[in-house]
């Protein structure tokens, strides 16, 4: 029903992002009742400097590495994304309101379905970790992904 988008898959096409995260999160696109919409992916150390200067997250990319960083992991990818649902001219930040609650929820239940699916049907643990279950600074990562067990 959905395909995704150009600056989707300049995320998921990147070859220094684990290729089994395209592979998830198309079958994801695939179930999902809501469009969905890549909006980062791999990050030098540099990039992720920037974000924890700006407190959005709690690793500075140098003493503690993000999964988005090729350096955490011992074949150099990637295994973080970061995904929001997609809605155009809704402001999809505003989780305080039940409707766009409800979208993000419909991104987490298609997640979640794929991530069973993978492990019931193709026995495949793929370490899922879902942001909004952070808590950084007092609010909630709700676009950050990470795959940490592929």
């Amino acid at each position: 029903m959905y395909n995704f988008g150009e600056g989707s898959l300049s995320y998921l096409d990147n070859p220094q992002l684990h290729p089994q995260i395209k592979i998830f999160m198309s079958e994801v696109l695939n179930i999902s009742k809501v469009d969905i919409s890549i909006i980062d992916g791999v990050r030098n150390v540099e990039q992720q400097q920037i974000l924890f200067l700006k407190g959005v997250t709690e690793l500075d990319g140098i003493n503690e590495l993000s999964d988005h960083q090729l350096e955490k992991y011992d074949d150099n990818l990637g295994r973080a994304i970061d995904v929001i649902p997609y809605v155009k001219g809704v402001n999809i930040w505003d989780v305080d309101n039940h409707k766009i609650n409800l979208l993000w929820s419909e991104l987490f239940r298609a997640i979640l379905r794929v991530d069973r699916i993978w492990k019931q049907y193709h026995n495949i643990d793929v370490g899922l970790e879902l942001g909004w279950t952070y808590d950084i600074g007092g609010g909630r990562d709700y676009p950050h992904i990470s795959f940490k067990k592929l």
